[in-house]
């Protein structure tokens, strides 16, 4: 999630927002520090982060990332397209994922 929201150069506040919200209240001060520590971090090209994600999870990992960002500059679909074929997500399961989540796909 903070990776993609990084895609255009920049978290805005929705952003930082939306990400908060999906880790909810009942996380520990170490939790919260990590989350801040990676909003601040530079961001990770995508085949690196594709790399460290489990093989049943990448389709979740996918709509996190989509979760976090409006789809609103041509960087932050760039990052997803990369994202997707690091992933080894098919245009089937990526469309499929866009529509569960009501966001038009690329």
């Amino acid at each position: 999630m903070c990776n993609s929201a990084k895609s255009d150069g920049a978290i805005d506040d929705d952003e930082a927002d939306r990400i908060s919200s999906q880790i909810g209240d009942d996380v520990t001060a170490e939790e919260r520090e990590f989350l801040r520590t990676h909003l601040s971090s530079a961001m990770v090209p995508a085949d690196v982060m594709a790399a460290k994600v489990p093989a049943d999870l990448t389709a979740e990992a996918y709509a996190v990332s989509l979760l976090a960002i409006d789809l609103d500059h041509r960087d932050e679909h760039n990052y997803l397209d990369d994202l997707a074929a690091a992933l080894e997500l098919n245009d089937t399961t990526r469309h499929e994922i866009h529509r569960e989540l009501g966001v038009t796909p690329p």
